[in-house]
């Protein structure tokens, strides 16, 4: 009978590990006059996974996480770099909310914004809140600031870690090298 519990305890913690929404809400806010470009991600929309800014420089992008360290991404090396990391798929969009200031000059910015967000309600089934403000500022400068939330469970991260690894050792079995006969 204590053996019978224990299986029902273990698995009910497997199923909970493997089932349970995880939601990664992230923040951006771009100031085009100033180039000041901040990022966040939390976990929940409490715990702080990372966050930082990003400066644009010659070379590529350079992404500053502490006060201390940067990783400078490459412009020719950062669509090698969206390849690599394919899990993206797996996560899903269920939120965006999105703020555009603009002086009263520029409202193109905001027109474009609106077109962008448009076409992205049509193509993101499963997107339930998409929403974008235009203000238009005293400030000489357009500004965005837009929060995503994202969610997925370890669930879909492992059927994807697992395609991938099948698809790699595909690929290796078919590269191995044929003995000849002769």
């Amino acid at each position: 009978m204590g053996g019978l519990f224990l299986f029902t305890k273990l698995f009910s913690i497997l199923m909970i590990i493997l089932f349970f929404p995880i939601f990664i809400s992230g923040s951006i806010h771009l100031d085009f006059k100033r180039r000041k470009y901040a990022f966040c991600l939390k976990l929940y929309e409490k715990i702080r996974i990372f966050g930082g800014y990003a400066t644009l420089y010659t070379e590529g992008i350079a992404l500053h996480v502490t006060n201390k360290k940067a990783v400078l991404l490459p412009y020719k090396d950062i669509n090698a770099k969206r390849k690599k990391f394919s899990f993206i798929k797996t996560f899903e969009l269920i939120s965006i909310k999105t703020i555009v200031e603009s002086p009263a000059e520029g409202l193109l910015p905001i027109t474009l914004f609106r077109s962008i967000f448009d076409i992205l309600k049509n193509f993101l089934p499963n997107l339930k809140q998409c929403s974008i403000s235009s203000w238009i500022s005293e400030k000489d400068t357009v500004t965005i600031n837009s929060q995503c939330t994202l969610f997925f469970n370890n669930f879909i991260l492992l059927v994807d870690l697992l395609q991938f690894l099948w698809r790699k050792i595909k690929q290796l079995w078919q590269e191995k090298p044929k003995k000849s006969t002769i």
